[in-house]
């Protein structure tokens, strides 16, 4: 019906009828009447390809079947019989059946078969077993309070021993970095709070430094200054700072009502102090609170002399 097309196929080499560097190439062809016998050089016309025929049984499949090269490559109902024998062989070679994924019940006796063939997710959570990553930050190691919650998780969604140890690998790696990047962070705003303290202080950082640990010695003792130690506010410049500040007031206060500070000077500040009251005393000084004809004052200040006297005693010192 359409031999008159062979004119203008290629031939059985893959040639065209008409060279391409030839002059007369594009030249109109003339074709001849029907009927006429073809030159007698010029080869016959390929015959059509044959159709491939199509099996039975693949016709009476869903038309998205028919295309699948998984059912298309079977020539016989018996070809796909047999391969899905096979297949349900080695599936079920250790005892095994496939669920039904509808129907949890089903899925946890399947869940059940493949822990005991040492398949999928282990009998129970706490048979899985944990390694910990290499490089883990020093204030995680040791602590695995959150493996229990993890076993659960694990074996509530199946996972086999394998992937959950290398899930919880991931997450100790990101809790490992979050808390180093916190505690970079916390250094830096340390540095940066110590810098404004000594441009604050100047050189005399280190004196009140000082009469800010006298302080909480003073407030509640050793215990207080451990404690601020362990809740790591010992070297806070924000505590100091107000430490400092506390102890400047209480020292001030105490000398402003004729006591003396032991926390700025101490001894030294003492034996000033009691030196003082001596000689406000030998030469009957009427502005010494110690000559004061007003009996209240007079004895107050007899009380912090006798303090002075106890405080230099105290640190080897002689009246």
């Amino acid at each position: 019906m359409f031999n008159f097309l062979s004119w203008f196929m290629p031939d059985n080499l893959g040639r065209p009828m008409f060279n391409v560097d030839d002059p007369s190439a594009g030249a109109a062809v003339e074709i001849p009447p029907a009927g006429t016998p073809p030159a007698e050089n010029t080869p016959p016309p390929a015959a059509p390809a044959a159709e491939i025929e199509v099996p039975e049984f693949i016709k009476a499949l869903p038309e998205d079947m028919q295309k699948d090269n998984r059912i298309t490559r079977f020539k016989s109902v018996e070809d796909m019989a047999k391969s899905y024998i096979e297949a349900q062989t080695v599936i079920s070679k250790k005892g095994i059946v496939l669920p039904n994924l509808k129907d949890p019940k089903d899925v946890e006796r399947f869940q059940g078969e493949m822990a005991k063939a040492g398949l999928g997710r282990p009998a129970k959570p706490e048979d899985y077993k944990f390694d910990e990553p290499k490089d883990l930050h020093p204030g995680l190691q040791g602590k695995t309070e959150m493996d229990a919650q993890f076993r659960t998780w694990a074996y509530k969604f199946n996972l086999d021993p394998a992937t959950a140890n290398a899930l919880r690998q991931e997450y100790r790696v990101m809790e490992s970095k979050a808390m180093a990047q916190f505690e970079a962070q916390k250094a830096q705003e340390q540095d940066a709070a110590i810098k404004a303290l000594q441009d604050k202080w100047g050189d005399k950082l280190g004196q009140n430094n000082e009469l800010g640990k006298k302080f909480v010695l003073k407030a509640g003792g050793q215990e207080m200054l451990d404690q601020l130690g362990k809740l790591g506010l010992g070297d806070n410049p924000v505590v100091l700072d107000l430490f400092y500040r506390c102890g400047k007031m209480f020292s001030e206060e105490a000398i402003a009502n004729f006591g003396f500070s032991t926390l700025e000077g101490g001894a030294a500040e003492a034996q000033q102090k009691y030196a003082e009251y001596k000689k406000a005393i030998s030469t009957r000084d009427k502005s010494h609170p110690i000559n004061s004809e007003n009996a209240q004052i007079r004895g107050e200040a007899v009380k912090h002399m006798e303090a002075v006297q106890r405080m230099i005693l105290e640190n080897g010192g002689s009246l």
